[in-house]
């Protein structure tokens, strides 16, 4: 019976060994225990694969030492104020890796109280470089639209869902007399000018439920109509005719 028993608990240990190795070696992001003095107290496979290097190349070895020379006091500072305030931190910073180039990663560390006595942070890095890619590039695609619409000679506006807007053109904002910094901050539909009711009138009866995008269409006899059309105003010169295309956020156009 006791070498059964001993069997059976090397068996369960043996499952257990294997579980841990999967749940933390083998995770999808690097996992690792840090002193309060900054030193790598634990690693996984994958923070090690993440840097190039082996694990023992990290154990003992401050973290500091992976940190690029730019993102040393954005680490610096957030290690410090995890262990000042016991709250949990979140910060993005590059990591180099050894014979590649550096990449970002987000780090969320918290601190809990060691089994020997001591806080540790436990932290988990991640490797965000394609979301920072993704990112950038859409960052460029937005100043790249907004170069075009800057450029242009038709108004362009964009509505939220409580009609005040989120986006306006200079001619846009030169269609109702007024500066792109007067319409551009959040100013509702309804301030513009008492005209401006009808532009928004004739957008609601699309589509009651979203916000709109309105375009102004300058024509050699003023502003061109088509259905459907509203009028928008203008202190000096009154009413103007624009063109509503009728389009909506997130929507085909109607």
């Amino acid at each position: 019976m006791q070498n059964e028993e001993l069997q059976r608990t090397q068996a369960e240990l043996e499952a257990s060994r294997a579980r841990y190795f999967d749940l933390y070696d083998l995770a999808p992001v690097g996992y690792l225990t840090l002193s309060e003095q900054g030193l790598i107290l634990q690693a996984n496979l994958t923070l090690a694969k993440l840097l190039g290097v082996t694990r023992s190349a990290l154990v003992k070895h401050p973290l500091s030492c992976f940190v690029v020379p730019e993102d040393q006091d954005i680490n610096y500072l957030h290690f410090k104020q995890l262990f000042e305030t016991g709250g949990p931190q979140v910060w993005e910073m590059r990591l180099a890796r050894k014979a590649a180039a550096p990449f970002w990663t987000c780090v969320e560390a918290t601190t809990v109280q060691d089994a020997d006595g001591p806080s540790v942070c436990r932290a988990v890095v991640s490797d965000i470089t394609e979301r920072n890619r993704a990112r950038q590039e859409l960052l460029n695609a937005h100043r790249r639209t907004t170069a075009i619409l800057e450029s242009v000679s038709d108004g362009f506006n964009t509505y939220d869902r409580e009609w005040r807007c989120t986006y306006v053109n200079p001619a846009g904002a030169k269609m109702f007399g007024k500066t792109v910094e007067e319409l551009h901050p959040g100013i509702a539909l309804d301030q513009v000018g008492k005209d401006a009711l009808v532009v928004r009138g004739q957008m609601l009866h699309q589509d009651k439920s979203h916000a709109g995008i309105v375009g102004g269409h300058s024509g050699k006899e003023g502003f061109e109509r088509c259905q459907p059309s509203g009028r928008g105003a203008n202190p000096d010169n009154g009413t103007f005719r624009t063109r509503l295309p009728g389009w909506q956020l997130d929507r085909s156009p109607i």
